[in-house]
């Protein structure tokens, strides 16, 4: 299993937070990890049953080479982050092949 070897953040974000549903189908929440920076490096997209229907960086999704937070920065510093590395790399690795 990877391990974490940098700074990395985690936040989570819902339809109620912002409007993911004009261009992104059925997405209800986006689980993103982000570098020290604010980058997002990873992204996964659930819809209203926890299925998964976003991934980022993958092929096999509409959004999945870009992403749907490509030229996104957010503000880390003084933020908690919404879940730790273990639970996102969980979901990462049960998603892997998709």
């Amino acid at each position: 299993m990877a391990t974490k070897t940098f700074p990395l953040h985690y936040f989570r974000i819902t339809r109620e937070d912002g409007d993911l549903s004009s261009d992104y189908d059925n997405l209800w929440m986006v689980l993103i990890e982000l570098d020290n920076s604010g980058s997002v490096m990873r992204e996964l997209g659930f819809d209203q049953e926890n299925n998964l229907v976003h991934k980022h960086p993958s092929h096999n999704f509409k959004h999945g080479p870009r992403g749907i937070f490509d030229v996104a920065f957010f503000e880390v510093r003084g933020r908690d982050d919404d879940l730790i590395w273990e639970e996102f790399q969980g979901l990462w690795v049960k998603f892997l092949e998709r």
